[in-house]
């Protein structure tokens, strides 16, 4: 089978060289043009169609070199002014998954780690004061919203007051099925009160299941989002608290996490891993609604708080400032949850290092970009037509989609 692919490859190529090299009469130029676009097409197709098919059965050790090896075929074989924008759209994709390889294969450190999931190129510290700046803007906002004085503003007493109010599911059955009902209604009211936030608005469910720690596997996380659905950590009723209900429904689900298309088998972007994006957008879209939701924006704002805080650890936990104990009591001491609860994200942290920077990262991507569209006139296209770009042509790196939003 490989032999025949060389064949078809080589044939293809001399079938170029010698349209390139005949001398075609004038009268025929626009369809030996034609001919030739349609052959440089093939190639390239070709070309990423076999990437495809053979680089998720490599071992990652061989896939850099192999990736390589692909890519200075395409380069030397095919002439990309010739071709479609799918395919210099895929080019561009394999040329960022050979750097994807490249920094999971032969790289170490937290700094190259962040750049692999954020498909930016920064230093250390532009991603700590990114999440320092997150926090302060978060906390203020906070403060503004619960009539008090900003520069005066104590979080730890404001969340701990929160803690105490908050209203938590029956410890039983019946009170755990409750809450996973009530999430499930939550996510259904999203999609019914927020269907204008995308331009093609389309029904999406999202399975939800409640996982304890008396079960088959244990679970050491409190939300695991996956392809499967969302499952949701029961163990502890103080973990659930009702007033995020709301924002854990628009993260996970729609217009958040779930309406972002991870399957994409004909696309060299379903090997691309690149959790700022759709958790980016999960972030993003919780303060996009919250600001709308105008009854319940300060709970959404607490969940972005949360978020902003499990960056920071992640990031301080990485660069080794903070140990554990450091890390559980600066999250219990800024959100309105329980040590239980604030222990479990910390797993979290630790089984996914820079999972929440990443996050915070590309909710920061978006918003630029957004603030862009806006600043550049475009205000028509600026909501649904925006958002299901994103949508749609992600996840890819950043670079590509503001290429692609503002060609």
């Amino acid at each position: 089978m490989k032999q025949f692919a060389s064949i078809l490859l080589t044939g293809l190529l001399s079938a170029c060289t010698s349209i390139e090299n005949s001398t075609v009469p004038a009268s025929t130029s626009a369809a030996s043009e034609d001919t030739r676009h349609r052959m440089e097409e093939a190639i390239a197709t070709k070309i990423l169609k076999d990437v495809r098919e053979v680089y998720i059965t490599l071992s990652s050790s061989a896939q850099p070199s192999y990736l390589s090896d692909q890519i200075r075929l395409f380069e030397t074989s095919v002439d990309p002014r010739m071709t479609s924008e799918r395919v210099r759209f895929e080019k561009r994709i394999l040329d960022h998954l050979q750097l994807q390889s490249d920094l999971s294969t032969f790289s170490s450190g937290f700094e190259p780690w962040l750049q692999m999931k954020t498909t930016r190129a920064w230093a250390l510290e532009k991603y700590q004061d990114l999440i320092k700046g997150e926090i302060n803007r978060l906390d203020q906002t906070i403060a503004v919203l619960s009539g008090e004085n900003p520069e005066s503003f104590n979080i730890t007493r404001y969340t701990g007051d929160r803690r105490a109010q908050a209203q938590y599911p029956e410890d039983s059955f019946e009170g755990r099925q409750r809450y996973l009902d009530a999430l499930a209604d939550a996510m259904l009211e999203a999609q019914l009160d927020w269907y204008d936030t995308l331009e093609n608005y389309n029904e999406s469910e999202l399975a939800i299941f409640g996982a304890q720690d008396d079960s088959e596997e244990k679970m050491e996380q409190m939300f695991r989002f996956s392809p499967a659905g969302l499952t949701v950590n029961l163990t502890n009723v103080d973990d659930l608290p009702e007033f995020e209900l709301k924002a854990v429904a628009v993260y996970y689900g729609f217009p958040g996490m779930r309406s972002i298309n991870q399957s994409s088998p004909d696309s060299l972007k379903q090997f691309l891993r690149i959790p700022a994006y759709p958790y980016g957008w999960g972030a993003y879209m919780v303060e996009n609604i919250g600001n709308r939701d105008t009854e319940n924006t300060i709970d959404y704002l607490l969940f972005s708080r949360m978020l902003a805080a499990l960056a920071l650890v992640d990031f301080n936990v990485h660069t080794g400032s903070w140990d554990k104990v450091q890390s559980v009591q600066y999250l219990y001491d800024t959100l309105p949850l329980s040590r239980h609860r604030v222990e479990l994200m910390f797993n979290e942290i630790t089984i996914q290092p820079g999972h929440f920077v990443a996050t915070i990262v590309g909710k920061s991507e978006f918003t630029r970009l957004h603030q862009r569209c806006l600043d550049e006139g475009r205000g028509d296209v600026c909501h649904g037509v925006f958002n299901q770009r994103i949508v749609d042509w992600g996840p890819i790196p950043f670079q590509m989609l503001e290429d692609r939003l503002f060609q």
